[in-house]
Parts: C-alpha cells; structure tokens; sequence
C-alpha cells in the first residue's frame, strides 16, 4: 500500500507543476494580448514616416 501513497504523492506533486507552468502561460498569453493594440499602434506611428 505503501507504493500506491508514494506514487500518488508524486502524481500530486506532478500535477501542482503542470498546472503552475500552464498557469504562467495563460498568464504570460493574456499579457501579450493586452499589450497587442498598444504595440502595433506604437509601431505604426515608428513607421509611419518611412516612405513618405
């Protein structure tokens, strides 16, 4: 029984990553597409005078 514990605990364990580093990336995607209008608007204005 011992070997089901221990087997669960390391499940448990490898369950609490996955969800920290899924978790980071949501958050990491979510700022990225907040900051999206911002940094194509920031670099329209940077290239706008290029060609003219």
């Amino acid at each position: 029984m011992q070997s089901i514990d221990d087997m669960h605990e390391r499940w448990e364990r490898l369950n609490q990553v996955m969800r920290d580093r899924l978790n980071r990336a949501s958050d990491n995607f979510r700022s990225s597409a907040d900051a999206y209008d911002g940094n194509e608007t920031r670099m329209a204005h940077d290239f706008s005078g290029i060609y003219r």
